[in-house]
């Protein structure tokens, strides 16, 4: 009966519906309105520069636009990345079971400050280059998606690591599950599907500056930092919540 009773709790986590994702306080939902609001004028100020708008001297056009590395933008979701492992660390030392979840946040800042999916995932699976341009050369899609990809394996294995929490299945971590998984699953789709898919339309598009390329980067960083967002909002709103119960 036990067994019965933890299997459908599971089964509950993954079974998200809309209000489940609803952000509570009033803090929360301010906060994430700033955040989606900031991701829009990255966007307006990478529109502006694409059009050749005039900015000051002392700014790279660079790094004014979404997609380069090393921008604004970019640094906006470190910052988002570095905040969340901290809500983590805060609420471990209140639930130790909570630290499952720092290693893969960890994993996905130094992915993503370090840029290792692009300048190092060549160098840990080169054993794998052979097959990876054998699946290059039959499904027509870039080598270095195959990097990458192997690279998001890695990232995997950490979230599997994170999924040990759910040998505890309390309400609380239940509810929070949810609002996690989705996160997760926003998370693949932006960088992993649309960045992958994204480049293969553009190639088969074949024209530089193309407003479906645009349109297609402004949909996979948009998406990305969005989503980086709500993962800090929701870490941060579990630690308000876990801190006022505790009286800290």
């Amino acid at each position: 009966m036990k067994n019965e009773h933890n299997t459908f709790k599971l089964k509950n986590i993954f079974l998200i519906k809309w209000h489940d994702l609803l952000l509570e306080s009033i803090v929360e939902k301010a906060l994430f309105s700033f955040f989606i609001f900031v991701t829009f004028i990255f966007v307006l100020i990478h529109s502006l520069s694409v059009l050749d708008f005039s900015v000051p001297n002392y700014y790279s056009k660079d790094i004014l636009r979404i997609t380069s590395d090393g921008s604004y933008a970019e640094y906006f979701q470190y910052m988002l990345l570095l905040g969340t492992c901290y809500f983590i660390i805060l609420i471990s030392l209140i639930d130790k079971k909570y630290f499952f979840f720092l290693p893969f946040f960890i994993y996905l800042l130094c992915d993503d400050y370090l840029r290792l999916h692009d300048n190092k995932s060549v160098v840990f699976f080169s054993y794998f280059k052979p097959t990876f341009v054998y699946l290059s050369e039959l499904t027509t899609f870039r080598l270095k998606d195959f990097f990458e990809l192997a690279m998001a394996f890695v990232a995997l294995f950490f979230l599997f690591f994170s999924l040990l929490i759910l040998k505890f299945r309390d309400n609380e971590l239940i509810n929070f599950m949810k609002k996690f998984m989705f996160s997760i699953y926003s998370l693949i789709f932006f960088a992993v599907i649309v960045d992958i898919l994204g480049v293969k339309i553009i190639e088969l598009i074949d024209t530089p500056k193309h407003i479906v390329n645009t349109l297609i980067y402004f949909f996979e960083e948009t998406g990305e930092m969005i989503t980086c967002s709500y993962i800090f909002i929701i870490f941060f709103g579990f630690f308000i919540k876990k801190k006022s119960r505790y009286n800290l």
